[in-house]
């Protein structure tokens, strides 16, 4: 007889395909629980879209709980191996499933899990990383209101920060995948380290930073240790490495199980934050920050620089937009377009009106002959009162703030602008 040969050219492909989809840590998923779905990072779980999603994540009144009597304090020995119980729980829940995951810092598998005798291991592809799932087996969750599930876990034999994700599934047993509640718990166990150093904290980078800008703290790792950082005392971050972008005096802790150890020295970084206000003064644009260099720039013309306008303050020569762009210690800030009014202060006939304020009583007099439409403007060229002025015109100000003001008449064959200070 003839070999198959095609035949069995055909199962061997198939044979590799599936190792290499195996050794790929292709997401596997089953009756028997589901990899790749433990709530650690880079993952979700069930309570998504598709999945046990009638209800958000830990909204029941159950629980998923990670248990062991050999881990004391949640603290390990490199290389030991320990018993891990894990139990999902929900009163009037007849069905129970679960997955469990134990990872370090860096999301690889950490230590090695082995399944018991009610549950098994699968595999999934996360960031790059065939991580191991330890799950239930098809039904042996079937117990009223909670399930315990036990295996067991090895520490790695190079002391790390491990933390397990767990999460559990309270189901209905409807047959479908409505109904459920899915819960996600987690917890660091840590490896019994002794020989722990004081860190010392270096910057890749300036210590005083512009407003946004931030510097880089960091500290050597420590095999098995935390360093948990401050700023003034306050606790803010984990890890090894910390982005600075605040003002204040940074310190670290490193902490293992038996022991905690402050910093040999603390950085205290200053952050500028400039102020980008103008005020109009005295028909000028001041800035209102101090700093090295300014640069006022025409809005209406492109943004344009002008030339020799690089002092705190400006008075620009017509009517338009204007800002500043002011420079301290390296930082920058532009300022908004501020708008001008140019008005001239010339009477074209002085004789026709006299513009008196009464400081009594407050009023603006505008006394005369004739008929002139009038417009009163403060010193940012903001228009606040329009009207009509015959042989006598007051105006109260007693809500106007104190300053200079710019009164314009206007007739039908003279115009006026008159500045007066109301006080």
């Amino acid at each position: 007889m003839k070999p198959l040969r095609g035949q069995l050219n055909i199962t061997i492909l198939a044979l590799v395909i599936a190792a290499l989809t195996m050794s790929a840590g292709m997401n596997q998923e089953s009756s028997d629980g589901r990899s790749g779905h433990n709530g650690s990072p880079g993952e979700q779980t069930c309570a998504k879209s598709n999945c046990h999603n009638t209800f958000s994540l830990n909204s029941g009144e159950g629980e998923v709980v990670i248990s062991s009597n050999d881990l004391l304090n949640w603290s390990y020995q490199p290389g030991q191996t320990y018993q891990i119980s894990l139990t999902v729980s929900q009163t009037g829940i007849p069905l129970f499933g679960f997955g469990f995951e134990a990872l370090d810092e860096q999301g690889n598998n950490a230590g090695t899990l082995v399944p018991g005798s009610d549950n098994h291991e699968l595999f999934a592809l996360v960031s790059g990383v065939n991580r191991k799932t330890i799950t239930h087996l098809e039904n042996s969750g079937l117990s009223n209101n909670s399930k315990t599930w036990s295996f067991t876990w090895t520490a790695p034999e190079t002391p790390v920060i491990v933390t397990f994700y767990a999460v559990g599934n309270a189901a209905n047993n409807n047959g479908g995948r409505t109904g459920d509640y899915i819960y996600s718990t987690s917890q660091i166990v840590m490896p019994e380290v002794t020989n722990i150093i004081s860190p010392v904290i270096s910057a890749a980078g300036p210590l005083i930073i512009c407003e946004g800008g931030s510097t880089e703290l960091s500290v050597v790792p420590q095999a098995g240790v935390i360093h948990q950082w401050f700023n003034n005392g306050v606790n803010i971050s984990q890890g090894d490495f910390y982005l600075a972008t605040q003002p204040g005096c940074y310190t670290v802790e490193a902490q293992s199980m038996s022991d905690t150890l402050a910093s040999e020295n603390e950085i205290c970084i200053e952050v500028i934050n400039l102020s980008n206000e103008v005020v109009l003064e005295s028909g000028a644009l001041i800035a209102s920050q101090n700093a090295d260099s300014y640069q006022w720039i025409n809005c209406d013309q492109g943004n344009a620089d002008i030339t020799g306008a690089n002092q705190l303050s400006y008075i620009p020569p017509s009517s338009g937009n204007y800002a500043v762009e002011i420079t301290l210690n390296g930082c920058t800030v532009v300022s908004d377009c501020i708008p001008f009014l140019t008005i001239s202060t010339k009477d074209i006939n002085p004789s026709t009106r006299n513009i008196r304020f009464n400081p009594q009583t407050k009023e603006l007099a505008i006394l005369g002959q004739g008929t002139y439409i009038f417009e009163i403007f403060d010193l940012s060229g903001k228009s606040l009162i329009t009207g009509q002025a015959r042989l006598q015109t007051f105006i109260d100000t007693k809500n106007w703030q104190e300053g200079i003001y710019f009164v314009h008449l206007k007739g039908s064959d003279k115009a006026t602008a008159t500045k007066i200070l109301i006080h």
